[in-house]
């Protein structure tokens, strides 16, 4: 090789220690060829093609120069590999310099190769012949001198390179035997351990820093069967006692002469991360023990509505399991009305709206009971400043709101740790390029190698922008040599545009010549602690904002009884800002709480470390009601939550007094009043209830009238009225109905029921009030039964008024036919019409289901068909027709009703048609008005004489029909030429 040594191959320079000439002596039959034209024995078959070839290129066949130094650069070559090989079995990445140094050397030996190819066959067949033969010569001693010189000087160099590297690297780097004696180790490993001498360091062994001695028995067994562990953590103990984290890989190493095994090494301290871990864990701790003990319901959700965070108060509130908690969702615990409107608001605060931050809603118990909820809502947004999620503080107001409607009408899962980042390695040149990159570099920025590498690019395009000028003028003061390394916490700026912190540390790096020719840097990317402190941040002022959220006050007192914390709430009841009380004891802040039962109260959580809920009148101010909690905290304190109930207790007492009077009043009214929900259950009930199905008011509530009534029947009807009533949103009057009671006895109500309404406005209640009306239905029942006989008495008096009516009908016929004189005969026969048309009128009464009236529609027909026959309409060519409307008629309306359409339709019957004319028509017709009858009888006979005064006539038939006119009350109009139409209005009875 001559001038061009390798700086990764060689082990590490000897030290003045009792272990540093075996540390060399190990490394160099691990990698190196072993002083003197010698090679050491083969292990494999490159192995032995590269000493084969060596061998070629050594002999009198290939005298040339370029020849000896191929042979050079192949042995160098098969070192190299060697090296590489161990580097990736300890699960270390080769340095930039390794491999671009692997990769010169075969650019060089290919060449070599091509350039001399015909030379090298002809060498080969000599040799061969010659070893056929027997006749290979030694090789001349002055060139094993020569090359024994030149590995020695590669082997130097290469040593201190390798040193320069091995010192460097931000990681500890140590090389120890498997029974713990310490080979050597980098400054890195020195520092890390905490040690201020090399020389000290090497006085101990491996096994020394282990807390735990089993762990390292464990590992190097591990190491024994496997040859490598790689990313294991473990404990040690540095000089001064402390106890650091260290993550670590190593591999098993066997030295190629003698056969013993070493161990190389490497570890990065991690104790700052675990200790911002467990900071943040027990932040989360502190914070999950708070929000349990807090006397409202906290809960967090997302943009989804699913609780992805509940205290133990909320799960209590609603009925939920914390088994269940990620599958929590708004409708899960929202009464149905109310789910749309707070859908709609959830979504909104979301988009970045406006929305309430205090309201009240209805919410759902898992049971299905419903509660009167008031909640703060408060949005929590991420860096990007958009809404992540929601907390809501909810108390349970069901109490207060009861005790409102019966006097008036009667709340993210917190964040977690992230997992730590490999350390990046790159090496720049002076003017800040990189020439080499590593893939944990490659992924902490996010450009690809051939990205980072491109010419134009440099160290400052991935520092973010505001710290590029710290992080150039401490470049330029490495390369002028003003300080031998920086380490630094700084910002890098990732492909994509977001932020990385990482630690960072470079080092110059000298050639030869001893000056500086490339700058070594190490990248660890510490962006996983930097946003465990930001979440431990972000997490103290949550907290904060919660406790400052809340409608309690709040304080907490260490075990001294001196505030820790103050909410504004609890400085508006004490009167003092929280700046005044943090730091005093309670005592000196509040003495009027001494010597009350708060002193009592606050002492035994501080004596016995058990929770109370205390309700106290006075204290701070006398009239006042206050309802507390106190807890126990693990730091030895207490935290204290009261609250203002005056408001709520005054409504209490009101509801009392008001329920206790409408109870009374309702007790003794003779009537049942009673309430019911939608499953017909009983939510009230006063005695008159109780009596009629043999219990008490108490023992009612929350049965059903299943529960007290056989009859099956009244009591899906009772259900179907209920729910009518809820459903229609009316009243419903029951004019009577059958209850049977207790007892098997039915009795009859008249019942009215009425729809509750909710605040909301919905209806799933109804108020009953039942009146017993038995003994008015058994008087009813007597009168019915009265009435019947009397109907049927009455029916059977208008039978025999028709009756004797048509006996004297039938007298009149029988004393007519006997009679000589014409006018005497048609005089009875005109009384025997009369006396028709009247017993008509009592067999229509007797034989209508309704004896106070008839339809005469129907009695006109009737005695149309009977007039008909009489006067033998048919063969006189007369029609009698009748349009009349349904009408139904009294008989103080109907008997003159029936007289005068008797008398005219007989008048034109007889009179207005002539014997031997050719018929004609009679038309009678009855309308109904506006609030009078329409009664006419009209022919289109020859009409009357022109001298009659139709309102004085001498006829006894027309003077009869003029004077029922007169009877009826109606407005008689005459209309004659041609024919005669008499017309009668008649009003209607009121």
């Amino acid at each position: 090789m001559g001038a061009r040594g390798w700086s990764c191959c060689s082990p590490p320079p000897r030290h003045n220690s009792p272990r540093s000439s075996e540390l060399e002596a190990s490394v160099r039959r691990s990698y190196l060829p072993k002083s003197g034209s010698a090679m050491s024995e083969p292990q494999d078959t490159n192995k032995e093609q590269t000493i084969e070839t060596t061998s070629l290129l050594e002999s009198e066949e290939t005298e040339s120069g370029g020849w000896k130094a191929l042979g050079n650069r192949l042995e160098c070559l098969q070192q190299q590999l060697d090296y590489v090989q161990a580097l990736v079995e300890a699960e270390v990445s080769p340095s930039p310099d390794t491999l671009r140094e692997l990769k010169s050397n075969l650019q060089l030996c290919t060449e070599d190769i091509r350039a001399n190819r015909e030379e090298l066959r002809r060498g080969w067949e000599a040799l061969t012949a010659r070893r056929a033969a027997g006749e290979e010569r030694s090789e001349p001693a002055l060139t094993q001198a020569l090359k024994h010189e030149a590995a020695e000087e590669a082997l130097r160099h290469s040593e201190s390179r390798y040193r320069q590297l091995f010192q460097s690297n931000l990681a500890g780097v140590y090389l120890t035997k498997p029974d713990g004696s310490i080979l050597d180790f980098n400054d890195s490993m020195q520092a890390m351990l905490g040690f201020e001498s090399r020389d000290e360091l090497y006085q101990h062994r491996s096994t020394d820093f282990y807390v735990d001695p089993d762990l390292r028995d464990e590992l190097v067994g591990l190491l024994r069967r496997d040859g490598k562990v790689p990313g294991r953590e473990a404990e040690l103990r540095r000089r001064d006692g402390r106890i650091l984290h260290a993550l670590g890989s190593a591999v098993m190493l066997k030295d190629e002469i003698s056969g013993e095994p070493f161990i190389l090494g490497f570890a990065v301290d991690i104790t700052a991360r675990r200790r911002a871990e467990e900071a943040l864990l027990e932040s989360e701790e502190r914070l999950r023990r708070i929000l349990s003990h807090i006397h409202d319901a906290l809960m967090m959700d997302d943009a989804e509505g699913r609780v992805i965070f509940a205290n133990d108060r909320f799960l209590e509130l609603f009925g939920f399991q914390r088994a269940e908690l990620p599958g929590i969702r708004l409708e899960d615990y929202v009464a149905p009305e109310c789910r749309r409107e707070l859908r709609d608001r959830h979504d909104r605060r979301f988009r970045g709206e406006d929305t309430p931050t205090h309201f009240e809603y209805q919410g759902l118990r898992r049971d299905g009971r419903r509660l009167w909820l008031e909640v703060d809502v408060v949005a929590i947004t991420g860096p990007d400043g958009k809404v992540t999620g929601t907390q809501s503080a909810i108390r349970d107001v069901t109490d207060r709101k009861r005790a409102e409607a019966s006097l008036r009408e009667s709340e993210e899962r917190f964040r977690q740790a992230f997992e730590h980042a490999p350390i990046g390695m790159a090496i720049g040149d002076m003017q800040g390029h990189f020439l080499h990159v590593n893939q944990a570099l490659c992924e902490i920025t996010g450009y690809r190698r051939e990205e980072l590498l491109a010419p134009d690019f440099d160290f400052l395009r991935i520092t973010h922008p505001d710290d590029r000028e710290y992080n150039r003028q401490s470049y330029q003061r490495l390369v002028a040599g003003e300080v031998p390394a920086f380490f630094m916490e700084v910002r890098f700026q990732h492909k994509d545009g977001r932020t990385v912190w990482v630690r960072a540390s470079a080092s110059l790096r000298r050639g030869h010549d001893g000056r500086g020719d490339q700058i070594v840097g190490l990248i660890e990317n510490i962006d996983d602690r930097k946003r465990a402190e930001a979440q431990l941040q972000r997490a103290h002022e949550e907290t904060r904002d919660i406790l400052e959220s809340v409608s309690d006050a709040f304080v907490a007192l260490d075990a001294d009884w001196r505030f820790t914390y103050v909410n504004r709430k609890a400085e508006y009841f004490l009167q003092q800002s929280a700046g005044q009380l943090l730091g005093r004891t309670l005592w000196e802040a509040a003495p009027m709480l001494l010597g009350t039962p708060w002193e009592e109260h606050a002492r035994t959580v501080m004596r016995e470390r058990v929770p109370v809920h205390p309700e106290i009148r006075g204290v701070i101010h006398p009239e006042a009601w206050y309802e507390g909690a106190a807890y126990p905290h693990p730091d030895g304190g207490i935290t204290v939550f009261f609250r203002d109930i005056t408001d709520r207790k005054r409504a209490e007492e009101a509801l009392s007094r008001s329920e206790a009077f409408l109870r009374n009043v309702i007790d003794t009214t003779p009537s049942m009043v009673f309430a019911k929900d939608w499953e017909g259950r009983f939510v009230l009930g006063n005695k008159a209830v109780a009596r009629c199905y043999g219990t008490t008011p108490d023992g009612i509530l929350g049965r059903t009238d299943a529960d007290f009534n056989p009859n099956t029947e009244e009591i899906e009807r009772f259900l179907h009225d209920d729910r009518e009533v809820m459903a229609n949103r009316h009243d419903k009057f029951i004019p009577e109905e059958p209850v049977t009671c207790a007892d098997g006895i039915t009795r009859w109500f008249s019942t009215v029921k009425i729809p509750l309404f909710n605040d909301d406005g919905t209806c799933d209640k109804i108020l009953g009030v039942a009146t017993d009306i038995t003994e008015r239905k058994q008087a009813e029942e007597i009168i019915h039964s009265s009435l019947r006989d009397k109907e049927t008495l009455l029916k059977e008096i208008h039978h025999r008024i028709k009756n004797n009516l048509q006996i004297v009908s039938a007298l009149l016929g029988l004393q007519a036919n006997a009679l000589k004189g014409r006018d005497c005969r048609r005089a009875l026969e005109d009384s025997q019409s009369r006396v028709k048309s009247i017993a008509l009128v009592h067999e229509k009464l007797y034989r209508s289901d309704d004896l106070r009236s008839i339809d005469f529609s129907d009695y006109l027909q009737t005695l149309a068909l009977s007039m008909n026959r009489t006067y033998s309409l048919d063969q006189r060519g007369i029609v009698l027709r009748v349009e009349a409307d349904p009408v139904p008629l009294d008989i103080d309306t109907a008997l003159p009703c029936s007289l005068v359409v008797n008398e005219l339709v007989t008048n034109a019957l007889k009179y207005a048609f002539p014997e031997g004319g050719k018929g004609g028509t009679v038309q009678v017709s009855l309308k109904a008005e506006e609030g009078r009858l329409r009664l006419a009888v009209a022919d289109d006979g020859q009409g009357l004489p022109p001298d009659l005064d139709f309102h004085h006539p001498p006829t006894l038939g027309l003077q009869l029909v003029n004077s029922l006119t007169g009877q009826l009350g109606a407005e008689l109009t005459v209309q004659t030429r041609p024919g005669t139409r008499v017309e009668l209005m008649i009003p209607e009875k009121r």
